[in-house]
């Protein structure tokens, strides 16, 4: 008896995909004005913390402006001006609050006072709003 070689199996080759391109995201086309003006934000805040005579509610605020003027630039560069930072809204109220303790702090009149309180009463309520 003769055994018969086997006879080679032909599968159908699958049909080669074409190439998906990923969808092309849009154009960002950074405004120069913003840029400019975001970098000229940035250098004033840095002159503002090199300033010597400051407070801590005077360093809490030139500490949000130098982070707020390079949030400002990132969003520049990525076309997302406009867009709402939570973490950068608190950290501005708690900025505020602590200038607005100091202001209490340095009063040296009743109605200095009484403003400054108001205004501490006025961020520690937008703190809260903020939430966490």
């Amino acid at each position: 008896m003769t055994t018969a070689a086997p006879r080679p199996v032909h599968h159908n080759p699958t049909p080669a995909r074409p190439k998906q391109t990923p969808p092309a995201e849009p154009e960002c086309n950074p405004d120069p004005d913003e840029i400019y003006q975001a970098k000229a934000d940035i250098q004033e805040a840095l002159d503002e913390e090199r300033s010597p005579s400051y407070g801590p509610g005077d360093k809490a605020v030139a500490d949000y402006n130098l982070a707020a003027a390079r949030r400002e630039l990132n969003d520049a560069y990525a076309c997302t001006t406009g867009e709402d930072h939570h973490d950068l809204d608190v950290m501005e109220a708690r900025a505020y609050l602590e200038l607005a303790r100091q202001h209490v702090r340095e009063a040296t009149t009743q109605g200095d006072r009484m403003e400054a309180i108001a205004d501490v009463n006025r961020w520690v309520r937008r703190l809260t709003e903020l939430g966490p």
